[in-house]
């Protein structure tokens, strides 16, 4: 794995620590590196970053710290199916920090697109190496965030090219 520009790794950060903040009202840890113990991750949703820098993010998390994000984020939904609802709340999680960290990446004007996420339950697997991979910590859940992208990848990206 390439060691990620600056920029987008502190993009990455406070994408998804503002979320996280701000949609479960809970403090943000953020510990770099996968802490002792090997936490296995039970539920993950990717979405696909269509531009302008074409790549995908990723979240992943216990599937215990699901269930009360789904109570918090979707209890305005009121769904009858409990793995919809996680489902639900994970990727709309994950919506939020991709927002948050492209506006933050490329600047309050820029536009971008972003596809659907799509959610699942085990070890998520990707046919490419993440680009940049975080861990944070919140209400005592570690969570793990993913950057995948040859475009987020490559040194010679210019972020400010692409705002123009």
């Amino acid at each position: 794995m390439s060691r990620p520009d600056l920029k987008i790794a502190s993009s990455l950060v406070s994408g998804l620590t503002s979320t996280m903040e701000n949609m479960t009202f809970e403090e943000v840890v953020y510990l770099g590196k996968m802490p002792g113990g090997g936490r296995q991750f039970d539920i993950w949703a990717s979405l696909p970053i269509t531009s302008p820098l074409p790549g995908s993010i990723s979240i992943e998390l216990p599937l215990d710290y699901a269930k009360i994000l789904a109570r918090e984020v979707c209890v305005a939904l009121q769904l009858d199916d409990p793995e919809a609802a996680i489902n639900d709340a994970v990727g709309e999680i994950l919506n939020t920090v991709a927002g948050r960290f492209l506006g933050e990446l490329l600047g309050p004007e820029a536009s971008f697109e972003l596809g659907l996420p799509v959610c699942g339950m085990g070890k998520m697997r990707s046919a490419e190496e993440p680009v940049a991979t975080i861990f944070f910590q919140v209400a005592g859940h570690t969570v793990r965030t993913q950057l995948f992208g040859q475009a987020f990848a490559d040194s010679r990206t210019d972020i400010e090219g692409v705002c123009r």
